[in-house]
Formats: structure tokens, C-alpha cells, sequence
């Protein structure tokens, strides 16, 4: 094998791993802003969302107590789960959605970010 043909295999390996670099980058960057709004690990965020992308799951659990869903669907999906546990919608006031169970209540803080919707759910007896 002669001296250029070497080089050009180093200038193609080059290039290849520039633009894996570059992919890796706009990928992270994009759910980046999720990552920092939602407040829990990354790895765990971005396995949820690859489940939402690939499944027709309408709702997934990302920790126990943080939830996401594609924005559109509005909140029947989270409404559908906590009522099949015996919570019942009472109010929205603004991003913080209020159920109540046997008197006990649970708040449920929205966040909106780029194309989801995140759920925390904030009250001591799930």
C-alpha cells in the first residue's frame, strides 16, 4: 500500500469520527433543555423518551414520581392513571394540577418543554 492511500484511510477515519462527534452533540443539544428543566438523571429521561418515540405509549414513568408524555394530548393520560389508583381531579391553578384521595391531596407540578409534557408529583402518600 502506498503512502497516500494510508493517509487518505486516516483523513476518512478522521472525518468519520468528526461527524459522529457532531451528530452525538445535536442530539444531546436538543434534549439538553429537557434534561435541565426536568431535573432528574438524563440517562433515565432519555430512555423515557425513547420509549414514548418508539412505543404508542401516551405516557411514561420516568422516576416515581416524575412522569412525561408528548405535549398535545393535554392531561387525559395522567388523569386516566391517577384515577385508576383512586385519586380524583379537583382544580388546575395555572401549571400545578390538585387530586384528592379519602382527604388526602396530591399536587401535580406541569412543566412544559419542548415538545413534552413533565409531571411531578408532589404529596407524601402516592
Amino acid at each position: 500500500m502506498e503512502r497516500w492511500e494510508r493517509g487518505w484511510g486516516r483523513v476518512a477515519g478522521r472525518r468519520l469520527w468528526l461527524v459522529s462527534v457532531l451528530v452525538l452533540l445535536l442530539l444531546g443539544g436538543g434534549l439538553s433543555y429537557v434534561w435541565i428543566q426536568a431535573g432528574v438523571n438524563p440517562l433515565h429521561l432519555a430512555r423515557a423518551i425513547l420509549v414514548l418515540q418508539c412505543t404508542g405509549q401516551e405516557m411514561v414513568r420516568v422516576t416515581p414520581r416524575v412522569f412525561i408524555q408528548r405535549a398535545g394530548p393535554g392531561d387525559g393520560p395522567l388523569n386516566a392513571y391517577l384515577a385508576a389508583r383512586g385519586w380524583e381531579f379537583r382544580d388546575r391553578l395555572g401549571a400545578i394540577l390538585a387530586y384528592e384521595r379519602e382527604g388526602a391531596h396530591l399536587l401535580v407540578h406541569v412543566r412544559h418543554t419542548r415538545g413534552y409534557l413533565l409531571y411531578e408529583l408532589q404529596g407524601e402518600d402516592l
